[in-house]
């Protein structure tokens, strides 16, 4: 059987160094042999064009090359693909471009527009001036994609002669450095990106990005770099603040980003995402080194095994808010929903977590504070479920060595089963934290309601917090100073037969002044030690939520059941 060359069967051939001058070229086989330069105004209608081995379209200065219905593929090795220098356009309209080195290498100055269009088996589909410097300011090229999908079909073909070494993988779908742009079109159709180590990688650039989705974006250890296997990156660098990324959803309502190692990186960089759908990922949202930059993470649904949302080292960022996010992790018995870890709790980063509803199944905590300082965690829902007979530890919300936190209004359940023994399931934990105020909070059915450790003496106030059906409401370990709490209006309820407040270590030292007798809704019914750090004081008023959140008691709660 004999094996038909394409490339030696073409109507038309543009010879190495050719140039297009204007006019244009329709329904024709054609061979790019090696570099064809494009000079005037120049339009490819409904043709195949095959480029030789490490051949290239090159856009002059003042040319416009029009490709509309067509595809440009190599023979058998890589090309280089279509590069648009400054004050060159290129316009792609229903194209198939594949097999390149850059599908499309945009310059500084240069235009490109990308419509319902197709990038496969490209190193990078779309490269956005590589060639501009850490500087301040952001490039001048212009770049529209919209309706388009990147994507690895059938792999890489062999490296032309003299290529620079890359991985055995498509890298990324559009890489973009010092740019200020759009990518994707709510009125257009969707772009797609899948099977790859990056969707989009932006580089100290202005990226809003909307209706485009992105999966099974993965790690590969064919290439040597940072933050692989997500689908969108935003990378700054301390030196200025150029980097920022703005996320919306795609139009259908489907998932912006499924099945990817990781949703979103963010470092150096500002960002606003807001109404995303992320599914069956590792970690949805990553984002640290927030100095001096603004977090907005809203509205979204995220599913994901390791990390919902990760933040990390952003003192002194103007704020971080965490707002309104539906956030399962499955998957993971390490699983944490929300997790905000600095390095010291000196500076704060001006978190605000707030109305967020978490669901863990056989995970480890709901939302975790870690040196972090003035964290403020309020309304959020917290669901603590378990599926089998492991039962893995599980937290709602821990405060660990963060001061002056404010946890107010949280609501924290779960299904786990009675303990009196081991503390597996624990609503809240607060350890080495002070200067907090924790009022209001609902805590339901736990081993352990609120586990409290080593020293939170200064100032700290526990208030109004409404523990129910927990086999131990209260404990304080060996290390565990809290303070006097004076008529705070705590309340145990359904604790019969259970020792409801323990203290392990120095009772005198964490005293708490209670308005009314043993046995009755602000007394728990059995302490341990039986001396005096539950202390009677019947003058005053305990203190109360009223309505002023979503877990005020009700009237139906007002007694021991």
């Amino acid at each position: 059987m004999s094996v038909v060359n394409v490339c030696a069967n073409t109507d038309t051939v543009f010879a190495d160094g050719a140039f297009s001058g204007s006019g244009s070229v329709s329904n024709k086989s054609i061979l790019v042999t090696g570099r064809f330069y494009v000079n005037g105004s120049f339009s490819l209608n409904n043709c195949m064009v095959y480029v030789a081995a490490g051949g290239q379209i090159v856009i002059q200065n003042g040319g416009v090359l029009n490709v509309n219905h067509s595809t440009l593929q190599s023979c058998d090795t890589m090309w280089r693909g279509i590069e648009v220098m400054g004050g060159a356009v290129l316009n792609l309209s229903t194209t198939l471009l594949r097999d390149a080195e850059n599908g499309i290498l945009l310059r500084h100055q240069g235009r490109a527009k990308v419509r319902d269009s197709y990038f496969y088996d490209n190193i990078i589909g779309i490269n956005a001036q590589p060639e501009l410097s850490l500087t301040d300011g952001y490039g001048l090229a212009q770049l529209l994609v919209v309706g388009t999908e990147f994507k690895r079909l059938n792999g890489l073909k062999p490296g032309y002669a003299g290529q620079p070494y890359h991985g055995t993988v498509p890298l990324c779908g559009i890489w973009l450095n010092k740019m200020f742009c759009s990518i994707g079109d709510d009125g257009s159709n969707e772009n797609h990106f899948s099977n790859m180590v990056y969707g989009i990688y932006s580089q100290n650039s202005s990226l809003t990005l909307t209706n485009s989705s992105f999966k099974a974006i993965y790690n590969h250890n064919s290439w040597n770099t940072k933050a692989k296997g997500t689908a969108v990156v935003s990378w700054g660098n301390a030196m200025n603040t150029l980097a920022d990324l703005s996320f919306r959803p795609v139009v259908s309502g489907m998932a912006s980003i499924d099945q990817c190692d990781r949703g979103v990186y963010a470092t150096y960089s500002g960002v606003d995402i807001a109404g995303l759908n992320i599914t069956q990922v590792l970690t949805g949202i990553y984002a640290v080194h927030g100095h001096l930059r603004a977090f907005d993470l809203n509205n979204n649904h995220i599913e994901a095994k390791s990390y919902g949302i990760y933040l990390s080292r952003n003192e002194n960022a103007l704020n971080i808010n965490v707002e309104g996010n539906q956030i399962i992790m499955k998957g993971s018995i390490k699983g944490e929903g929300i997790t905000m870890d600095e390095w010291n709790n000196v500076v704060s980063a001006n978190y605000y977590i707030n109305n967020n509803s978490v669901t863990l199944w056989d995970a480890a905590y709901g939302i975790k504070s870690s040196y972090t300082l003035k964290p403020q965690i309020n309304y959020n829902n917290i669901f603590q479920y378990t599926t089998g007979s492991a039962l893995p530890n599980t937290t709602g919300i821990a405060l660990l060595g963060s001061d002056t936190a404010t946890v107010s209004c949280n609501y924290i359940t779960t299904n786990y089963p009675p303990d009196s023994n081991n503390f597996v399931s624990i609503g809240m934990e607060i350890a080495q934290s002070i200067f907090f105020t924790v009022n209001c909070n609902k805590i339901r059915y736990h081993n352990c309601g609120v586990y409290m450790g080593g020293n939170c003496l200064n100032k700290n106030i526990y208030r109004a917090n409404d523990v129910d059906s927990c086999d131990m409401g209260l404990y304080l370990n060996g290390a565990a100073v809290i303070g006097q709490q004076m008529q705070k209006g705590n309340r145990w309820l359904n604790v019969s037969n259970k020792i409801n407040a323990a203290n392990v270590g120095a009772p005198n030292s964490s005293l708490i002044i209670v308005h009314t007798p043993p046995n009755t809704i602000w007394h728990p019914f059995n302490i341990s030690p039986n001396g005096q750090w539950f202390v009677q004081d019947t003058t005053g008023t305990p203190e109360n939520c009223n309505n002023t959140c979503e877990a005020a008691f009700t009237n139906a709660e007002d007694t021991l059941l």
